[in-house]
């Protein structure tokens, strides 16, 4: 009878194949950062023609890759000068002073997720000749409104968190909702998306930003691997020399029906974890710029507002700052799209006014005066 091999050993032959496997892998990953030039994570995830539109060639100062949400703000930015705008990140990569740890028992959070307009776009306005000199006080609607609701309930814990991060559609608002509202336990979740939804691409962006498991994985791992970017790099490369993409954009990142339904989801989401939603509609300066443009938002906006009341969310839509209020409205846009210093203020004075009378912040005192 042949002599049984010990367990050690077969463990040991066992493994040989796959030691083998991870040194070719370790070495390939070693040469790759060895001789070819890096490929930044942010640059491969943004390379499909329905994405890199929204992101300016400066963007890589500010923003960085997400396996999730493709981009993020760059964590612990102090002052970067990104298109007329100063930004300042905390350790989670939201414009907002303090990290955020575990909720404070008895506090009070209020999240608002959005896109450029809640994270405050050109709020301050900055230029590029003094990237340093601007009005400090001047803050976007968020931590204006955990300014305003500290000043009337001192010694209470509130902290007003801004989930938003310009050209996000309300698809990267609820992946993002559903990932995080478990660690951040909020009390409200103020939702606003619009302008990136309607925005006109060659596909939809539930096609280039798939979140199956697989689809994620391989992007967390590419994250980490610069072998695997310089080959999603050069396979995008090559499909493109073959099939140029000449794609005319004619549909939305988020056509009406999916916009509607993540907006919803994002209140589900959000009750479902016992915080209250509060839908606010897409603002827009007028109708005179980009007729088409205006059209849609008008669109999305009338379907929202009957979806929100058909499920009884809560709907708030300012209409100083749509296009029915053109054009006395002017001094509260910096442009077509986003609200200026005196439009946050606004959207600060209609969200105050909102939670009071909906008796949504029950224990904190609510100022409405402006």
């Amino acid at each position: 009878m042949p002599r049984p091999i010990p367990l050690h050993r077969r463990i040991l032959f066992l493994s040989v194949p796959y030691l083998v496997l991870a040194l070719l892998l370790l070495g390939i990953e070693g040469a790759t950062r060895l001789f070819l030039p890096r490929i930044s994570f942010l640059d491969v995830l943004i390379q499909p023609q329905s994405l890199r539109p929204d992101l300016s060639e400066q963007g890589s100062t500010i923003f960085e890759g997400d396996p999730i949400l493709f981009w993020r703000l760059r964590p612990n930015l102090k002052e970067a000068y990104w298109d007329f705008t100063s930004i300042s990140t905390n350790a989670q990569g939201l414009r907002r002073e303090g990290d955020i740890g575990r909720k404070p028992k008895g506090g009070i959070r209020i999240v608002c997720l959005g896109d450029s307009v809640t994270f405050g776009y050109r709020v301050p306005l900055v230029f590029p000749e003094h990237p340093h000199e601007y009005a400090r006080d001047q803050l976007a609607y968020p931590l204006q409104l955990e300014e305003r609701l500290r000043e009337v309930n001192p010694g209470k814990q509130i902290e007003i968190l801004p989930l938003a991060v310009p050209a996000y559609t309300s698809l990267q608002g609820v992946n993002w909702l559903k990932r995080d509202i478990g660690r951040l336990k909020p009390d409200v979740v103020t939702v606003c998306f619009g302008w990136n939804d309607v925005c006109l691409r060659s596909v939809p962006d539930r096609v280039v930003m798939p979140i199956d498991w697989l689809h994620v994985t391989t992007r967390s791992l590419m994250e980490h691997s610069q072998a695997l970017i310089h080959f999603s790099h050069w396979s995008h490369t090559r499909r493109t020399k073959k099939h140029p993409a000449n794609v005319p954009f004619t549909i939305p990142r988020v056509p009406p029906n999916d916009y509607v339904a993540n907006l919803l989801e994002t209140a589900r989401v959000a009750r479902d974890h016992r915080a209250q939603p509060l839908i606010i509609a897409p603002v827009y300066r007028d109708a005179l710029a980009n007729p088409p443009e205006a059209a849609l938002i008008k669109q999305y906006r009338d379907a929202l507002r009957t979806a929100a009341q058909t499920n009884r969310v809560p709907f708030l839509e300012i209409s100083e700052l749509t296009e029915t209020n053109y054009p006395a409205n002017i001094p509260l846009f910096g442009e077509l799209i986003h609200p200026s210093y005196e439009g946050h203020k606004v959207i600060t004075r209609e969200l105050l006014k909102f939670l009071a009378n909906h008796n949504m912040l029950k224990s904190l005192n609510v100022p409405l005066n402006p």
